[in-house]
């Protein structure tokens, strides 16, 4: 605890130094030793006397003393280093998910161009269709107001648009954990596909269970897992077959009592023969341009929630890949 002297520590507690938030641990510990005699280690947030913040884990310990009392004597560790070391390595990774993010937008920029550029153009032409009808005379307050309708509608099709590019790139914050309806974020991520030319073509089928439980996670993230899933799907069919789009499919269903699961399933060229060893390791691609990251960074998100990221070849063509996510309580890691 940082004291200039043993002294200064007596008549202290635990309870004076750790942060209120981890008073309820310390008080269960203490509860759990008088009630059942169970002894758990327990790791708590505490400020020093000198004010520096540290991680300690507490292993109460029994000891029998000649008079065949017990006491309770407790074993601190110091994980502050390693608890730091941990929150840098989840920053690094944050921050590399972003980049994947940012990097997956830029594929998909023309797409959205395009999509822009439509409203866009509808809502010129709305206005000069107007102007004329001004000029000549014939257009009443009536055909204004209609004409404004139109138009305020492109606006907020062009204003989703660019909603949905800037939601998915902002940097993801730690506090955006929060229950979340897997069904909406599925959705969402898939309206902003619906940017690509190729996604337009595919065949989609989706089918989302309706009485989905409600999942705690970070949205960003999930919705570049599912954008990572489905592009390197469409990527995968059109190398099967350059000339027919295919057919893909997006489940949600619960997987067991305590998981969710997603899945999306091609008709793709399949997974090599050795993939469960390679597939999710960093740097491990099989296409051309491919930097080997977007699949080992999404494994690394869903497993940070508490779920696994899987893949496996279809019995007769393409292949499926499905993540869980824990339903009850933050389960993050």
């Amino acid at each position: 605890m940082e004291a200039d002297n043993p002294e200064q520590l007596i008549g202290h507690s635990m309870r004076d130094f750790v942060f209120p938030e981890y008073l309820p641990v310390i008080e269960e510990c203490i509860n759990s030793i008088n009630a059942t005699g169970e002894l758990h280690a327990r790791e708590v947030k505490v400020k020093t006397f000198k004010d520096k913040v540290r991680w300690l884990e507490i292993r109460p310990v029994l000891i029998h003393l000649d008079d065949d009392e017990l006491r309770i004597m407790s074993i601190i560790v110091d994980h502050t280093e390693r608890k730091l070391a941990q929150e840098l390595l989840a920053e690094r990774q944050q921050e590399l998910a972003h980049i994947m993010r940012l990097n997956t937008l830029g594929e998909m920029a023309s797409g959205i161009a395009h999509e822009l550029n439509q409203p866009l153009s509808a809502i010129a032409n709305y206005i000069r269709g107007c102007e004329l009808r001004m000029q000549s005379g014939e257009c009443s307050m009536t055909d204004i107001a209609d004409v404004m309708q139109l138009v305020g509608k492109q606006v907020r099709r062009a204003g989703e648009i660019l909603r949905y590019a800037k939601d998915f790139t902002r940097k993801d914050q730690d506090i955006e954990w929060r229950e979340q309806d897997l069904n909406s974020i599925v959705e969402e991520t898939l309206h902003l596909l619906d940017t690509t030319e190729q996604f337009k073509q595919v065949n989609l089928t989706k089918r989302l269970s309706p009485k989905l439980a409600v999942v705690n996670v970070n949205k960003i993230q999930i919705e570049q897992v599912i954008v990572n899933m489905i592009l390197n799907a469409l990527e995968s069919m059109q190398e099967a077959s350059p000339n027919n789009p295919g057919s893909l499919q997006i489940h949600t269903e619960t997987g067991g009592e305590q998981e969710v699961r997603v899945s999306v399933i091609d008709e793709g060229v399949g997974l090599p023969p050795d993939f469960a060893q390679k597939i999710f390791r960093p740097f491990y691609t099989s296409k051309k341009n491919g930097m080997g990251m977007g699949l080992a960074i999404s494994s690394s998100i869903i497993e940070a929630h508490g779920g696994k990221l899987e893949a496996s070849n279809n019995q007769d063509k393409g292949a499926t890949f499905s993540f869980t996510l824990p339903i009850k309580g933050n389960m993050r890691k």
